[in-house]
């Protein structure tokens, strides 16, 4: 273990030093190198200097300055271990005078968060207040824990009942200096940068630039302030409004007797009294009743009940307890009924003006966890990259739209596919394959990008007419690529950037601002081949984002992050190593479903192959409308979306109850005619040792829930699984007639969104149905 010097001179506000100032160093808890509650002080010498050494822990900082009768606690340290030599303030997080009224304490924390990026010498005041009410809680405590121990220890009471009234005046103060401080941040804020919406204020700043919006008088939050990143509003800041003020204000009975109570399981501990008094139950000035009590001692550790006997025969008085010890303002322990009764300080329940105290923060409206703030469609250029292995290439599966299809719709120079992946355009020299911007032609087999680029343009064209949009699509990659071969490093990476920055420059040559919302992964099926752990994957496919997003901005100087969109393989089965259990899809399920700035596009079980890893210029197709479809959804709503997945499986003897979340409403429907019929329409089911549970019936209960019987009980730890069953055939078999939608392992479950929602395919409308992905679900019992 080593020890940390916090050294240095103490001074004054105006920078002179101080002498004679007491410091104390409390530890605050429990660690393998200190015990709680263990002090270490000293007095400053005539240069004001102090020196401690100390063990890695958590302490808390009192001062007691010369002439003062009252210590004031400053503020809270962290040790760990190995920290440097410092000062106090290098070491000091807040400082934190007692909060009398702590029902302002959310509202200057919201205060705080508000203020501190617009007016630096704003943090100093909330900071102090924000503290107070951590500080007010272990006052409390101190004294809880002094009625439930010994007289010996009523010291501590008392002295958590002075420092509570002595700094119930700094808190107000703090919290009058806040709201000050607040108005002024307001007035400031609201003469610079302000637009009147989020689509006004990205059209009036470039990337890197900052605007504020208004919220209007009736909101919690006055003003938002949000920074143009890459063409979407990311928040920075947020005024506090004056309708939140008020309504905390309201929430405090004015005419409550008691402004606090500390409440244990059978009386009062402590409580803050309007008339600007504390009473709490002390033992400093408490005695010892007891009219049966035949001998007795009391001494510095506290009644020793081994020296107490009661007598026998003998009736109380009415009213009178036969043993009781009081503080000055209540008993605090007490004999009767044959048992030994106590207030119990364990603060079952604190009152703010006459109202439990959870009740009233409960009532406070919680900070709503918002997505990503939506651009909108705007007019102007956005980059779609793809980037993946050979499905998303798209060299092998024949073409449909070989010409161009829209004028709006763009490509590099060179075509879609990066100088150098295959398949790319041999006729144009690399000089020039990014520097102009031509329409879109896929010319060497079909990707998924006419899919998302015809879906968008039939919506632009329904929803947006008036507006002048310019999709640019690109793709990279490598065929039979693990994820090893798609890392930074490597060829594929290589040309994926050079591709990437090439887009940039020729946008913003043009005088344009460049926007990328949302990047689309297709990879995974040859880390299945090597039996690649999913986790590993997914923390290669985390340092690959994080590489891309680093290596644009030092080459283009361009904030990039985009969303990453998503499908799920499941053509698992024809991988030895895997032993017939699905790897790299669960985890792209797990991606679409709770990772942050991942989303699912569709399951691959939908689609048709035409070898044993690619699908057909159809399926193709189909994949660039689904993406189409969640892409949207990150423009419009800011990535609300989710896929079709189950959110409870609610088990009870041989019947499980599945709810699944919807992402566009609707119904559940089992569709036998896109996917043929999987063995009970794609689900099954497991015990924890892996034992099967056969599933004897499937059907839909409501527009939301499945119901699943079973031959056997289910017991703990077994799990429902969908996507894992039907398959026919060898799915190995060189023209992919052992799997997708006919043959392959599948389920029969979607919605119904495709009667409203089609993509045209060689003269055909597909309907765009959510089909449920593939997963495993633990029962809950």
């Amino acid at each position: 273990m080593s020890l940390t010097e916090i050294s240095g001179i103490f001074k004054s506000p105006d920078g002179l030093p101080l002498s004679s100032v007491s410091i104390t160093i409390t530890s605050t808890r429990l660690t393998s190198h200190s015990f709680a509650n263990i002090n270490l002080s000293q007095v400053t010498d005539d240069g004001g200097n102090y020196a401690f050494s100390l063990a890695p822990g958590s302490y808390k900082v009192i001062v007691k300055m010369p002439g003062d009768k009252s210590s004031l606690i400053i503020g809270r340290m962290e040790i760990e271990e190995g920290s440097e030599t410092g000062t106090l303030n290098d070491y000091i997080q807040f400082a934190a005078p007692e909060l009398a009224t702590p029902t302002i304490y959310s509202e200057i924390k919201v205060w705080y968060e508000s203020t501190r990026n617009i007016s630096s010498g704003i943090e100093d005041k909330i900071s102090i207040a924000t503290g107070a009410v951590q500080q007010s809680a272990e006052n409390a405590a101190a004294a809880a824990q002094a009625e439930e121990t010994t007289a010996s220890h009523s010291g501590i009471a008392a002295d958590a009942a002075a420092q509570s009234e002595a700094n119930r005046q700094a808190a107000e103060l703090a919290r009058n200096e806040a709201v000050s401080a607040r108005d002024v941040a307001q007035s400031a804020a609201a003469t610079s940068g302000m637009v009147k919406d989020i689509a006004a204020g990205l059209a009036a700043t470039i990337n890197g630039q900052s605007f504020s919006v208004a919220q209007g008088a009736d909101s919690d939050i006055a003003i938002r302030t949000y920074l143009n990143n890459n063409g979407m509003a990311q928040e920075t800041s947020r005024i506090t409004g004056q309708a939140a003020v008020e309504r905390i204000s309201a929430r405090v009975a004015p005419g409550a007797q008691e402004a606090i109570q500390f409440r244990a399981a059978n009386g009062v501990i402590g409580q803050f009294r309007n008339d600007a008094t504390l009473e709490i139950i002390s033992l400093e000035s408490g005695d010892v009743k007891t009219p049966l009590v035949q001998s007795a001692q009391v001494n510095a550790t506290g009644i020793r009940s081994n020296l107490l006997t009661l007598g026998t025969g003998t009736t109380a008085k009415e009213g009178l307890l036969p043993f009781a010890l009081f503080g000055k303002n209540g008993p605090v322990l007490a004999y009767y009924n044959d048992a030994l009764h106590c207030v119990a300080a364990d603060f079952t329940e604190i009152r703010l003006g006459g109202v439990d105290i959870t009740t009233l923060f409960n009532q406070h409206d919680p900070e709503p966890v918002y997505p990503i703030e939506p651009p909108g469609i705007l007019d102007g250029y956005e980059h779609i990259p793809y980037y993946g292995q050979s499905q998303v290439i798209g060299t092998t599966n024949g073409v449909i739209h070989n010409v161009p299809f829209d004028p709006d719709t763009l490509m590099p120079a060179g075509g879609l596919r990066a100088f150098g992946v295959t398949g790319y355009n041999t006729a144009v020299t690399q000089a020039i394959f990014y520097t102009s911007l031509v329409p879109i032609a896929d010319r060497y087999g079909e990707t998924f990008i006419p899919g998302q680029a015809i879906q968008a343009r039939k919506l632009l064209t329904r929803d947006n007419p008036d507006r002048t949009v310019r999709p640019v699509f690109t793709v990279a990659g490598q065929g039979g690529a693990d994820i090893s071969l798609l890392k930074k490093g490597t060829t594929s990476y290589s040309q994926f950037v050079t591709q990437w920055a090439g887009v940039i420059n020729a946008i913003t040559a043009l005088g344009e601002q460049y926007r990328c919302h949302t990047l689309n992964w297709c990879q995974g099926g040859s880390d299945d081949g090597l039996a690649t752990p999913a986790a590993v994957w997914q923390t290669q496919v985390e340092k690959l984002r994080a590489d891309l997003n680093a290596d644009i901005l030092a080459a283009t100087g361009q904030h990039v992050d985009p969303a990453w969109i998503v499908i799920q393989i499941n053509n698992y089965m024809r991988y030895p190593a895997l032993n017939g259990k699905p790897n790299i899809g669960l985890k792209q399920y797990d991606l679409a479903v709770n990772a942050d700035g991942y989303f699912g596009a569709c399951p691959t079980y939908i689609l048709d192959f035409i070898d044993v890893a690619h699908w057909t210029k159809e399926s193709q197709v189909k994949v660039g409308a689904y993406i189409e479809r969640v892409h949207r959804n990150i423009l419009i709503e800011g990535g609300t979306w989710k896929p079709l997945h189950p959110i409870s499986v609610i088990t009870r003897g041989k019947f499980s109850l599945v709810k699944f979340h919807l992402p566009q409403g609707g119904k559940l429907e089992l569709d036998t005619t896109i996917v043929s019929q999987a063995t009970s329409y794609g689900f099954s089911a497991a015990q924890a040792d892996g034992t099967a549970i056969p599933v004897n019936r499937v059907r839909l209960v409501s527009a939301d829930t499945v119901e699943l019987h079973f031959d056997a009980t289910p017991l703990a730890g077994a799990v429902v699984m969908y996507g894992q069953t039907g398959q026919v055939g060898d799915p190995n078999a060189a023209d992919g007639s052992g799997l997708g939608r006919i043959n392959g392992m599948r389920g029969n479950l979607r919605d119904d969104a495709g009667y409203n929602d089609t993509i045209s395919i060689n003269g055909a409308d597909y309907p765009l149905h959510n089909w449920c992905w593939m997963f495993n679900q633990p029962m809950e019992f």
